[in-house]
């Protein structure tokens, strides 16, 4: 029952912080982000809202700065369009899984790419006919 309603809590969160970013928050840096999942603990006492924004690696450090320093905005405003008893502590973590995972994805193109390569180099024998 508990995990049900941390997952409910998760859903509204992810919902809600991303209306408030788009549309509230006047820094254009936090305009365009991923929120990758959000995790609420089964006391509903933290969340942990997991995002990436685009950008260079100095950039993406920025924009995640400049979020860290909007928390206690953000809870706020979070805290008054959501009516709970507890409103959970809200922590940003910063996830890098989209680049990695754009990263893995570059490597096997590429390997693919040096294996076709490397195929097509080889000469024809007769076994191949």
């Amino acid at each position: 029952m508990k995990e049900q309603r941390a997952e409910r809590i998760a859903k509204l969160l992810e919902k809600e912080t991303s209306s408030l970013l788009l549309f509230q928050m006047k820094d254009p840096r936090l305009k365009r982000f991923t929120i990758t999942r959000v995790w609420v603990s089964p006391d509903l006492r933290l969340a942990r809202i997991f995002i990436d924004f685009p950008g260079s690696e100095e950039e993406r450090i920025e924009k995640f700065e400049t979020l860290t320093h909007a928390t206690k905005f953000i809870k706020a405003e979070l805290a008054r369009k959501i009516r709970i008893k507890f409103f959970p502590e809200i922590v940003f973590v910063k996830d890098d899984l989209l680049p990695k995972a754009f990263r893995v994805v570059q490597l096997i193109n590429q390997m693919e790419s040096e294996w076709k390569k490397g195929e097509s180099d080889q000469p024809e024998t007769e076994e191949d006919h």
